[in-house]
């Protein structure tokens, strides 16, 4: 098997595009700073309302989180009023047992059916 000679060519230069020269003189920080722009009254009342729906909804989160912490609060106590019944249905449950013996309760006529 041969290898041909190839020609590789040669990589041409890319282009790097002249800056164009500036037209004007560059103002200075302080020279920026003395200058003033007014905006239109479009752009002002863009900004206005844009501020104006930041701020609402800052109070909305505000007020959800007020709404979170004290439905946590209603949470936890409704736990601890529920942990507080099953105890004393536990109770009541030993307590019966003990008395009537192991059974069922028909809470509509009032009867027991003991088991066994």
């Amino acid at each position: 098997m041969a290898i041909k000679n190839k020609t590789i060519p040669t990589p041409q230069p890319i282009p790097i595009p002249k800056e164009e020269p500036t037209t004007g003189k560059i103002p200075s920080p302080s020279e920026v700073k003395k200058s003033s722009i007014s905006f239109s009254q479009e752009e002002l009342n863009e900004l206005r309302n844009l501020k104006t729906q930041i701020t609402q909804l800052s109070i909305e989160f505000g007020t959800l989180t007020i709404s979170k912490i004290k439905l946590d609060e209603q949470e936890n106590e409704l736990k601890k009023q529920l942990t507080s019944l099953e105890s004393k249905e536990k109770k009541l449950a030993k307590d019966l047992t003990d008395k009537y013996g192991k059974g069922s309760i028909d809470l509509e006529s009032g009867t027991f059916t003991p088991i066994g």
